[in-house]
């Protein structure tokens, strides 16, 4: 330890010695436990440093990448469930969709059935809906003779 010796300016004092230490410590103040002198308020050897001291600061880094890679799976994650259930609802929509095509299709091969079988019918004349299917052939009802005999009519005009 090297020793220094302030000459004093007054003739009445002695000279006295005074270390570097003491004399760096009356200057810069003590030291305080996890700081690094001269280097501010807020530096600590892990911020001095940096995190690589030691076996244990490792872990930390790792631990801290492992959450990191955690956080953006689980937002992979968040957005594959988004995802899933636009996928499903648009499924949905296409079943609604395709019962609906079915339903049409049904409705058309009805239509075209029926259009056929009206074409391949003969054309029915308005006069044949009194068509006679009496055996004898007369054009008179067998019940219309009966009926007339129930009605009494009245010929003789009075006037």
């Amino acid at each position: 330890m090297i020793q220094l010796s302030t000459p004093s300016l007054d003739s009445e004092s002695g000279s006295t010695t005074i270390s570097a230490e003491e004399a760096f410590v009356s200057v810069m103040g003590k030291d305080r436990s996890g700081r690094i002198r001269c280097g501010g308020s807020r530096e600590t050897r892990r911020t001095w440093y940096g995190t690589g001291e030691g076996p244990g600061s490792t872990l930390r880094m790792e631990v801290e990448e492992l959450r990191t890679e955690a956080r953006r799976r689980d937002s992979e994650m968040d957005e594959m469930r988004r995802e899933l259930e636009r996928l499903r609802k648009r499924e949905s929509e296409m079943d609604d969709i395709r019962s609906q095509i079915l339903q049409m299709s049904a409705f058309m091969t009805q239509f075209q059935t029926s259009q056929r079988f009206a074409a391949s019918a003969p054309p029915r004349a308005p006069e044949d809906d009194d068509v006679d299917t009496d055996a004898e052939g007369d054009d008179d009802d067998d019940d219309d003779d009966e009926d007339e005999d129930d009605y009494d009519y009245d010929y003789d005009d009075d006037d």
